[in-house]
C-alpha cells in the first residue's frame, strides 16, 4: 500500500484496479450467497473509497459514494445471481444443477422455508420483474440483464439520496449533490493536494465553525465566523463566497459572477457544476 501511494495513481485507476483485482475475490460464489447483506464486504469497499479519497473515518459513507459515484456491492451481487439463474434455465434437464433447481421449484408452494430458487423469485418480484419469474425465462437475455442492472442502480441511488438527506452533517452537501456520479474534479485536477482540499470542503470534512460546533453541541446560530465582523455563521457558503477576509483569494480563483452578489443558488451552481472552466477559473 505504501508503494502504491508513492506513485500517485489517479482516482479512476485506483478504483479500476479494485474492480479488476479485488472485487472478483470479494464476490466469489456470490451467485449462491449473494442474497445476504454481506456487511463485511461492504466495509472493505468503503475502506477502499476512504483510502482513495483520503477522507476521515467519521465522513459519512454516503459522501464517499457520492463523490466517487459508486453503488453498493449489492448491485453486483444481484446481477450475478440473475445471470446465474438465466444460465441454469438454459441447461438441459439431465444436468444435475438443473435437477436441483427443478426440485426446489416444485417445493416452493409446499414449504415456508427459503432456499435459492425462492430467493430468486423474491428478488425478481421485489424489483418489479414478477412476470419474468412466472415465465421462467426472457426473450433477449442481454437486454434484460441491462434493464435489471439499471433497476438495481436506480433503487440503490434512491436509497443513497434518502440517506444523504437524513444526515445532519451533510446538510450542505445535499443542497448541491443531486446525482450519484463521479465528480469530474477527481479526474482533471492533477495535484492530489487540490483534490483532497476540495473533497474535504464538499463533504464537510473541514474545521469551519459549522462543523466544529457540532462536536461540542454549539447551537447552529452561535457558530459564528471569527475571521470577520459580519456576525454570520461560518458555513461553507460564508467561507467560499461571503467572508471579506478571503476576498483576495476569492477574486483570484472564483469567477466574479458567483460572489457579486453572493447568493445561495450561485453557491449551489458553483459546487454542482461539472464544467472544468467553472471549477478551475
Amino acid at each position: 500500500m505504501t508503494y502504491v501511494s508513492t506513485i500517485q495513481l489517479t482516482t479512476c485507476l485506483e478504483t479500476y484496479i479494485f474492480d479488476g483485482k479485488i472485487l472478483p475475490i470479494l464476490l466469489y460464489g456470490s451467485e449462491v450467497w449473494g442474497f445476504h447483506p454481506s456487511n463485511d464486504i461492504e466495509k472493505i469497499h468503503n475502506k477502499m473509497l476512504r483510502y482513495v479519497l483520503q477522507l476521515y473515518k467519521n465522513t459519512p459513507i454516503v459522501a464517499l459514494r457520492g463523490e466517487s459515484g459508486r453503488t453498493t456491492l449489492k448491485v453486483h451481487r444481484y446481477c450475478r445471481i440473475i445471470k446465474s439463474w438465466l444460465r441454469i434455465l438454459k441447461m438441459s434437464d439431465e444436468r444435475l444443477v438443473r435437477k436441483c433447481y427443478d426440485f426446489q421449484l416444485s417445493k416452493i408452494p409446499q414449504t415456508k422455508y427459503n432456499f435459492w430458487a425462492s430467493d430468486v423469485r423474491h428478488l425478481l418480484q421485489s424489483y418489479g420483474f414478477g412476470e419474468v419469474w412466472d415465465q421462467q425465462g426472457v426473450g433477449d437475455e442481454y437486454k434484460f440483464l441491462e434493464v435489471f442492472k439499471q433497476r438495481c442502480i436506480d433503487i440503490d441511488t434512491q436509497l443513497w439520496s434518502e440517506n444523504m438527506n437524513k444526515s445532519r452533517k451533510l446538510y450542505c452537501y445535499a443542497s448541491f449533490k443531486k446525482e450519484l456520479c463521479l465528480e469530474p474534479y477527481l479526474i482533471f485536477l492533477d495535484k492530489p493536494i487540490f483534490k483532497l482540499i476540495l473533497c474535504k470542503f464538499r463533504t464537510s470534512a473541514h474545521t469551519l465553525k459549522i462543523e466544529t460546533g457540532r462536536w461540542n453541541d454549539t447551537p447552529r446560530a452561535e457558530r459564528l465566523c471569527e475571521l470577520c465582523n459580519l456576525n454570520q455563521v461560518e458555513d461553507e457558503f460564508h467561507f467560499l463566497l461571503v467572508c471579506p477576509v478571503c476576498s483576495h483569494i476569492r477574486s483570484k480563483y472564483i469567477a466574479n459572477y458567483f460572489y457579486n452578489p453572493s447568493l445561495q443558488y450561485k453557491f449551489v451552481l458553483l459546487l454542482s457544476s461539472r464544467k472544468v472552466e467553472t471549477v478551475i477559473y
